[in-house]
């Protein structure tokens, strides 16, 4: 369409070029928002399955001791 324009360089044709440009940006923004709501979706459902190993991260980004876990008898 651009190519159409810049050969007849009319009013009409400029018009219809701009309206399809508006029209191509407006789908961009939408498709980008789109995948952005996906990834923190998909951030979100990742670290609520993984609380662990996020802890565990945390624990060694404040560079906290080593984790030990015990385990209790019966008694306890």
């Amino acid at each position: 369409m651009d190519q159409e324009w810049l050969q007849c360089n009319s009013r009409e044709k400029y018009e219809r070029y701009m309206e399809r440009n508006e029209e191509t940006k407006r789908k961009v923004e939408e498709e980008k928002r789109l995948a952005n709501v996906r990834w923190g979706q998909n951030f979100s459902r990742s670290y609520e399955e993984n609380k662990k190993f996020w802890k565990e991260v945390k624990r060694v980004w404040k560079g906290g001791s080593k984790m030990e876990e015990t385990v209790q008898d019966v008694a306890g």
